[in-house]
């Protein structure tokens, strides 16, 4: 396809590009999101907490599409998927789901997004689709955006 991939090294923080013609990227990231599965969490707890009580539901699993992103709490998973960071990932290998996120005034660039936020983008169909793929328990985080919300 005459298209160039660049990874950055382990030992280097940045984000994986993609140049070429516009057809041929647009071929190898259909290519490449066809290949991303979700990883089973890194440090799955087996046992039940103190006390007896169940574990909290899950609001994701390991990031697959943010290395090494794998919050273990309600509060991590709230923070990891609103944050700028994440926000950006998503809309370069997915750059169709870019019109959806809010503007902000300062300089027009996403950003990070705010739980109430976060809670009406996963409720669009295609936004809720590339995150259950990436390991987001999509159900469970709609579920508790209210509370996270009032907590913040």
């Amino acid at each position: 396809h005459g298209v160039r991939i660049q990874v950055p090294r382990k030992d280097q923080a940045g984000l994986v590009t993609i140049s070429g013609s516009a057809e041929g990227c647009e071929a190898c990231c259909t290519q490449i999101r066809g290949m991303i599965k979700p990883r089973p969490p890194s440090r799955a707890r087996a046992t039940q907490p103190r006390g007896g009580r169940p574990p909290a539901e899950q609001l994701m699993r390991e990031c697959a599409l943010c290395t090494g992103a794998c919050p273990n709490s309600a509060v991590a998973a709230f923070d990891h998927l609103c944050g700028a960071a994440h926000q950006r990932n998503v809309v370069q290998l997915y750059p169709e789901l870019a019109g959806l996120l809010p503007k902000r005034q300062d300089d027009g660039a996403s950003g990070a997004v705010s739980v109430k936020e976060l809670a009406e983008l996963l409720g669009n169909g295609e936004y809720r689709r590339v995150h259950e793929k990436l390991g987001c328990n999509v159900d469970a985080v709609l579920r508790s955006a209210q509370q996270e919300h009032d907590r913040r």
